[in-house]
């Protein structure tokens, strides 16, 4: 069932980032200051870590194994915000490499809930 929703989760992710400038509605520019567009790539990306881990969760139960699969996502989900953000100019759109800074703190915000959650279940072990 995880790699079930991991799977949904990127093909909405590639939805999404693929989507033509014109089929986009019109979204306010800033929220509390920050471009719209920024929040939106950072709430993407912020699950990808989690549901990448539950789907390909270390067998090991040493917390050494599972950072390691931890750090493997993680460098997997930076290759794939610099990959999705170079293919978007296919799509239509516009090379951002601020869309990539904020696809990585999203990623970088969801690895530190990914750690909290490992961490607690080594704990409760």
């Amino acid at each position: 069932m995880a790699v079930l929703l991991f799977a949904v989760y990127l093909a909405a992710v590639g939805y999404l980032c693929f989507l033509s400038p014109d089929s986009i509605p019109p979204l306010r520019q800033f929220i509390s200051g920050i471009p719209t567009d920024k929040v939106i790539h950072f709430i993407m990306f912020l699950p990808y870590p989690l549901l990448a881990y539950i789907s390909f969760r270390p067998d090991g139960k040493g917390l050494r194994s599972r950072f390691l699969v931890l750090a493997a996502i993680v460098a997997a989900g930076a290759l794939m915000a610099m990959g999705v953000e170079r293919l978007q100019i296919a799509a239509g759109r516009n090379y951002d490499i601020r869309d990539f800074y904020a696809n990585l703190a999203g990623i970088a915000a969801g690895t530190l809930i990914t750690s909290a959650s490992i961490l607690t279940q080594h704990r409760k072990a």
